[in-house]
């Protein structure tokens, strides 16, 4: 199992970037365009990529409707599966722990 790093809004400089900034950090690891991965494309890479920006705003303190708003989705119950489905699903856990890698 791949342990992914926990962040504690008060000791950890995650909290200083912008969603866009995380953004930019998501598009170098992953590859995919930042105008692709907010769109409304529903390839399953670019919903997993998608998924794995979301969960990474959640871990920087970011209200989960707040997040669904940054990124097109309907509520705060698409942010609740994609943590969910990142968490399961050990590819993806992977690469949010090369994410959060490069934030921190």
């Amino acid at each position: 199992m791949i342990h992914v790093k926990i962040f504690h809004p008060t000791i950890c400089k995650i909290r200083d970037l912008s969603p866009e900034d995380i953004l930019d950090i998501v598009q170098e690891v992953t590859g995919v365009d930042k105008e692709v991965i907010v769109s409304k494309l529903h390839h399953r890479y670019i919903t997993d990529v998608r998924a794995i920006y979301g969960a990474v705003l959640v871990g920087t303190g970011m209200k989960y409707k707040d997040v669904a708003h940054h990124i097109g989705w309907k509520d705060h119950s698409s942010v609740i599966h994609a943590v969910k489905l990142v968490s399961s699903v050990k590819e993806l856990s992977h690469l949010k722990y090369l994410i959060n890698s490069k934030i921190v």
